[in-house]
């Protein structure tokens, strides 16, 4: 029997067994999964999540625990509330946002009312994005039929590229063009037309909020070219990535660097700015748990565990305070068991 990374989060237990036979065969939950060097079964149930990893001369399937445990649904709850992005010092626009105004073809109007649909955003933006819009919600009030396009186009002019920073003017020098090229991953290029509402979703889009692995998703993984049979060699920690919420603009900055490294090479104040979330996660779980969503509490509070020990796992510079929130998850528990209690024996009354 061989035990794979088992592991204890509050308020959680996690336990993964597999069974290897002489054939190459692994049992998980009396499920077979058939591993060899060129392919791989994939198993999909309601708890076991497995993806597809590329090793040195065989795929294999893992589980990845963290994922089926706190899911895109809670990140998406999460973003709702306002979080601050963990790595900068600016609340995260939920994705859902950006579809709501994309669906609303609010930006394809007037420049005036385009302007006021990206104005409750405009502290969200990152300097850059909102040194645009500055110009462009400037030059609506003197012209306010002209769409966001055409104002654009209005501010590609020398004596308005002179007052903007280098990033700036290159934005609108870009987007002021009425078409850009696509290169497709078979070198083909295509013309795309950019529109207003494209531009209006550039001045947003980096301040999305995302996931960004704290440790680094391709470090993870050991590639090797020494390979017996069907064995393989990874990090055992594999099951369990841990990620906090960021932006998408840092979240592509930091890429593949350690965490430290991209705190020393570009802001020192990220260690403050991840307390920052981490504090308004605590005040989510309050809130949630005086609204009676219970499990969500527990949830929340399970991750605020997760999110401290991964900070002390990766980072030496990054010291999180949580506060007495592992002191309240059995309560939670025993709340939880209460509700299903009471939701069951309704059900059953019925």
């Amino acid at each position: 029997m061989i035990f794979i990374n088992t592991m204890r989060v509050s308020g959680i237990n996690f336990e993964n067994k597999f069974n290897q036979n002489c054939q190459g065969q692994y049992l998980c939950a009396n499920k077979p999964i058939i591993l060899n060097k060129f392919c791989s079964n994939h198993l999909n149930s309601q708890t076991d999540k497995f993806e597809k990893v590329a090793f040195t001369g065989v795929e294999s399937s893992v589980p990845n625990k963290f994922e089926t445990t706190f899911t895109r649904q809670f990140f998406k709850k999460l973003l709702r509330e306002g979080i601050p992005d963990a790595y900068s010092d600016r609340t995260l626009i939920p994705l859902e946002d950006i579809d709501a105004l994309k669906k609303s073809n609010v930006l394809y109007k007037k420049g005036s009312v385009a302007i006021k649909s990206l104005k409750p955003y405009e502290e969200n933006m990152f300097p850059t994005e909102k040194e645009v819009f500055t110009v462009l919600e400037n030059l609506s009030k003197s012209q306010p039929k002209l769409t966001l396009q055409q104002l654009l186009l209005k501010s590609n002019q020398p004596e308005i590229l002179s007052q903007l920073s280098d990033s700036a003017s290159a934005f609108v020098v870009k987007y002021s063009q009425p078409y850009k090229i696509k290169t497709f991953e078979n070198g083909v290029q295509k013309k795309i037309r950019i529109d207003s509402q494209e531009i209006g979703i550039r001045l947003l889009e980096n301040s999305v909020g995302t996931d960004d692995h704290i440790y680094p998703k391709a470090k993870y993984f050991v590639n090797t070219s020494a390979e017996v049979g069907n064995n393989f060699d990874y990090d055992d920690s594999i099951d369990f990535r841990v990620t906090v919420l960021t932006s998408k603009k840092l979240n592509n900055e930091k890429s593949d660097v350690l965490l430290d490294d991209f705190i020393n090479n570009n802001d020192p104040k990220i260690s403050l700015y991840i307390q920052k979330q981490v504090d308004k996660l605590l005040e989510i779980e309050q809130k949630w748990e005086k609204q009676g969503k219970i499990q969500d509490a527990l949830t929340l509070a399970d991750y605020v565990v997760v999110l401290r020990d991964e900070f002390a796992k990766r980072s030496e510079i990054v010291k999180v305070d949580i506060g007495d929130v592992e002191v309240k998850i059995p309560k939670l528990q025993q709340k939880v068991s209460a509700q299903l209690e009471k939701k069951n024996a309704k059900r059953f009354n019925k």
